[in-house]
């Protein structure tokens, strides 16, 4: 609260105060719903997923870039629409696009791909791949 003359004003604490408490329930949804996406069962997976794409948060766009790759089907598409929802502004954020591409989805989708394929070669091969 903040004094101003002889009165007391609790409008700005007042106004904070949802934010404040929804940043400390955001932040640990937010690792909590990461550590599904690591998880083996698939449906697990799904709701982590699905709810990181409700939250809508920036930060898990590295996380869900992976799994656009996923052997799982599903996984790859819920992942594409989560990522789709999260990158198109829809939360008032956006990822800018790279270079001049303006649906950069398949392009993420492969440049993971390559990198999980050099990263699966010896070591040999990745520096003829560089």
């Amino acid at each position: 609260m903040e004094r101003m003359g002889n009165k007391i004003s609790a409008t700005n604490s007042l106004a904070d105060e949802p934010a404040i408490a929804l940043k400390k329930f955001r932040d640990p949804l937010y690792e909590y719903l990461l550590s599904g996406l690591e998880m083996e069962n698939k449906w697990i997976k799904v709701l982590s997923l699905d709810t990181l794409g409700a939250v809508g948060d920036i930060r898990a766009i590295s996380a869900i870039r992976p799994l656009l790759v996923d052997e799982d089907p599903d996984i790859r598409l819920i992942a594409g629409r989560v990522f789709a929802r999260i990158s198109d502004g829809r939360n008032g954020q956006t990822v800018q696009p790279q270079g001049n591409c303006s649906s950069c989805l398949i392009r993420l989708v492969a440049d993971e791909a390559l990198r999980r394929k050099r990263d699966s070669l010896d070591p040999c091969s990745r520096t003829m791949m560089k």
